[in-house]
């Protein structure tokens, strides 16, 4: 009698992608907390604490730069299925209207209602090795548009320095709302893509 093997399902063998994907993008965001920490208490790369370096972030030594809220506008932020609506807050009818994917979206929602599941997102994580390091997150900044893309930066502060972390404004976003960090996008930025949402 054949020994044949049955079929994994094909649900199952995306969860196992999906789990083993979101072990490497946790990896090496722990990884880059680590590498921060040494940098910020000057222990790490060169012995430098100061500067701009090579990676995605930098080491702010004018901190009054980097906290600077000229020329940026406050946010506030609905989301739909696949969309995210980054709303002025001092005018609630003009707003960017910006696609986003649906885990995206279901994460800044998650974050925005103070939800956890019963096993925690990503940015859950992210959230909670910010505060076992006691990194504050002092702002969430959409600073520009190039090829459609948008930048950000994530303000981070560890009581010593200030970091200035480059992110996706999604993945920014998801992380500012867990942690009640308010969000800022460049004025001019703001100026040329809004539109009426009421």
């Amino acid at each position: 009698m054949e020994n044949k093997k049955q079929p994994k399902e094909p649900g199952r063998r995306i969860a196992i992608v999906l789990v083993l994907i979101s072990f490497l993008v946790l990896a090496n965001f722990a990884f880059f907390l680590f590498y921060t920490a040494q940098r910020l208490n000057g222990t790490g790369g060169n012995g430098s604490s100061t500067g701009e370096n090579s990676t995605n972030y930098s080491v702010i030594s004018n901190e009054s730069e980097a906290l600077s809220l000229d020329n940026f506008t406050e946010l506030d932020i609905d989301v739909s299925e696949s969309i995210i609506i980054l709303k002025d807050k001092q005018r609630a009818c003009q707003g960017i209207v910006v696609p986003i994917d649906q885990y995206q979206a279901y994460s800044i929602q998650q974050g925005i209602d103070s939800k956890v599941n019963f096993r925690p997102l990503s940015h859950d994580t992210i959230r909670d090795i910010l505060e076992l390091y006691e990194i504050k997150v002092v702002m969430m900044k959409i600073i520009e548009i190039r090829n459609g893309i948008y930048f950000g930066k994530l303000v981070l502060d560890n009581n010593q320095k200030i970091v200035n972390l480059d992110v996706r404004p999604s993945d920014g976003i998801s992380v500012a709302v867990r942690v009640g960090a308010p969000i800022y996008i460049s004025k001019s930025l703001f100026e040329e893509l809004k539109e009426d949402i009421c």
